[in-house]
């Protein structure tokens, strides 16, 4: 393809953006090899980006190559694997609350001292 899309690409097989061409939006494909611009997102099989491509978007996909010179900006992840999960903090009855203090370079604690062995 060579010239200008503003918006989805959605082809069973291939979609090539050639030299002049340039996507602003969403493509999903089998095989995607961008020459030219893309901007937005990409989910296919198979992503190439020849050495005068440039794409500005978020990748999810199973292979991903880049040509020297190419440019690749934004997220990639493998198509089939789950965003990672958001770390969260989980209060428990097992963890007493410890009072600090430092004094004259001392750290003092209101946590009753371990017996040493």
């Amino acid at each position: 393809m060579d010239g200008s899309v503003e918006g989805s690409i959605v082809c069973e097989h291939g979609v090539s953006v050639g030299r002049t061409g340039e996507v602003d939006g969403e493509i999903v494909a089998h095989h995607v090899v961008i020459s030219g611009h893309m901007k937005g997102r990409v989910e296919c099989e198979r992503l190439e980006i020849v050495s005068t491509g440039q794409v500005f978007a978020e990748v999810v996909s199973r292979e991903f190559m880049v040509e020297p010179g190419a440019q690749f900006v934004g997220e990639n992840r493998r198509k089939g694997d789950e965003p990672p999960k958001a770390l969260t903090h989980q209060e428990t009855d097992a963890d007493p609350e410890i009072d600090m203090d430092i004094i004259d370079g001392t750290l003092e604690t209101d946590m009753p001292a371990k017996p040493n062995p």
